[in-house]
């Protein structure tokens, strides 16, 4: 049996025909453009395993340029007869190294503490730092400081230390025993154990800076060392000068005729003007 469709069936056919067709061609566009999504994403994905692979590697390799420095030892010996050995370190400590001491120490101390090995005598202007203690191995004897100056003598199986300013602790590795030393106090560590007392002569003290050698020194670091042990003189330079080296040995009391010394060798010139120095070119 044949139907008979009305023109207003016909129409209604049509339009749901328009929808269909509408909706279907919608899908369509939806599925292509998650399809190119994931496409696209893939790539993407991949660019930023590899990005987040170059900062790891770039990471750890920074991390391991900063660890090398903890690692590499350095080794100085004073073998400059008659003369003080004046060296600074990465935390801007002062080293003054007896004739044929030797000193051994990282080229950049690690996170956590400084430590350092002495044979022989020095003298140590320790920068303060509360959070990483200075350590000091030297004979039988470990002294820890947070910041101090002081006389360490290691040699013949005894340690002995003088304490100029500060306070430090020192310990007996063999026995265990440990004590703190103020200024104006020493103590010896030796095969009895350890024993403190005063210290009556404090002139010993001024030895360190009547023969100064330097070697390579920043010439910033070497006025440094003028200035502190002069502290009625400052010696200033001209912007550019202490990044320069120089080697040198200065002998007596007299920071002017150090001076002088720095500039005949380096062509440089000076003018005092009061109790400043002033170095330029």
């Amino acid at each position: 049996m044949k139907k008979n469709y009305s023109k207003e069936d016909q129409a209604k056919t049509d339009v749901a025909w328009r929808k269909l067709r509408a909706r279907i061609e919608n899908e369509e566009v939806i599925e292509e453009r998650v399809s190119k999504s994931r496409l696209t994403l893939r790539p993407v994905l991949s660019y930023a395993a590899a990005f987040l692979l170059i900062i790891t590697i770039v990471t750890l390799l920074i991390t391991n340029r900063k660890n090398e420095g903890e690692l590499f030892a350095v080794t100085i010996t004073n073998d400059t007869p008659g003369t003080t050995f004046v060296t600074k370190l990465d935390d801007g400590s002062y080293i003054y190294l007896s004739e044929r001491a030797t000193v051994v120490h990282p080229q950049k101390f690690n996170s956590s503490k400084r430590e350092v090995e002495l044979s022989g005598e020095a003298y140590f202007e320790i920068a303060r730092d509360e959070n990483k203690p200075f350590i000091i191995e030297a004979g039988d004897a470990i002294i820890e400081v947070l910041g101090t100056t002081f006389d360490l003598l290691s040699k013949e199986g005894e340690t002995k230390i003088s304490v100029r300013s500060g306070r430090i602790k020192i310990s007996h590795i063999k026995s265990g025993e440990s004590v703190e030393v103020s200024a104006g106090e020493s103590a010896v560590a030796g095969e009895s154990g350890l024993a403190k007392y005063i210290t009556e002569d404090h002139e010993h003290f001024n030895k360190y800076s009547s023969r100064m050698h330097f070697k390579d020194e920043y010439l910033a670091n070497i006025t440094d060392v003028i200035n502190r042990t002069f502290p009625d003189t400052k010696i200033e330079l001209e912007q550019g000068l202490e990044i320069r080296e120089l080697t040198a040995t200065f002998t007596g009391d007299n920071p002017d005729s150090m001076v002088q010394l720095i500039c005949s060798a380096m062509e440089l010139k000076y003018k005092r003007e009061g109790g400043v120095i002033k170095i330029h070119q």
